[in-house]
């Protein structure tokens, strides 16, 4: 049983099939295992799919598989949101970006949605 924190990129994989789509299906799917999502992915899947649409990577039938499946997914919890981000968290998260952000390589968002997922476990 493990937990595990989907970016964006990891979370498009459930919905369009592409290099590492295999290995992340496998990690939701895995019995006891808890995928989760920042609030923030919710709105940033919604561009990549567009993104997708537009390079000609999604046709309209995979869009519509991705307009049933996302929902359902949620409320199935088969996904799982994280808790709503008030400001102490986003205090947080800015604090150890500027004490720690330099030593990480990741996309910007990626590490702000890690900051907050590391501001959850501290007390606010």
């Amino acid at each position: 049983m493990a937990n595990y924190f989907l970016d964006t990129s990891a979370f498009a994989k459930l919905y369009h099939q592409e290099a590492g789509s295999e290995y992340v299906e496998h990690l939701v799917e895995q019995k006891g295992n808890l995928a989760v999502v920042s609030r923030l992915t919710l709105v940033e899947i919604e561009s990549v799919i567009a993104i997708k649409v537009r390079r000609g990577e999604l046709d309209s039938p995979g869009q519509d598989v991705f307009r049933r499946r996302l929902p359902a997914d949620l409320s199935q919890g088969r996904i799982r949101t994280g808790p709503p981000i008030d400001e102490s968290h986003y205090r947080e998260a800015r604090g150890c970006w500027s004490d720690m952000g330099h030593q990480w390589r990741c996309e910007p968002w990626t590490q702000f949605n890690l900051l907050l997922l590391y501001a959850f476990g501290r007390p606010a």
